[in-house]
């Protein structure tokens, strides 16, 4: 009257699939990933941006040009700055001092 009587023997055998917790339950939690932060670069900040400022300061690091930006009101990071620069098609060398600079 139920059915398949193979089908009903699986929920009562020992050892199989029906009976075992599944992997994502057995054992200890699997930790959360972490969230998407979304845009680090303000929309504002552009690569004209970049390479207005670059114009002005002759050359700089990331972190100048960087700082430049956020005086005038935008708040960005270095990291940013690197991957805008290059975008931007700013020549990236070394200076004396042994860090990357960026000029135009």
């Amino acid at each position: 009257p139920w059915g398949r009587p193979e089908a009903l023997s699986l929920w009562t055998l020992p050892g199989s699939s029906a009976s075992r917790p599944s992997n994502s339950t057995r054992g200890a939690p699997r930790p959360r990933s972490r969230a998407a932060k979304g845009r680090a670069t303000p929309p504002e900040v552009t690569t004209e941006v970049v390479r207005a400022v670059i114009a002005k300061l002759g050359q700089g690091t990331a972190a100048e040009i960087a700082s430049e930006i956020t005086r005038a009101g935008v708040k960005v990071s270095g990291r940013a700055v690197r991957f805008l620069a290059e975008r931007a098609g700013a020549e990236t060398f070394r200076g004396d001092d042994g860090q990357r600079r960026y000029r135009l």
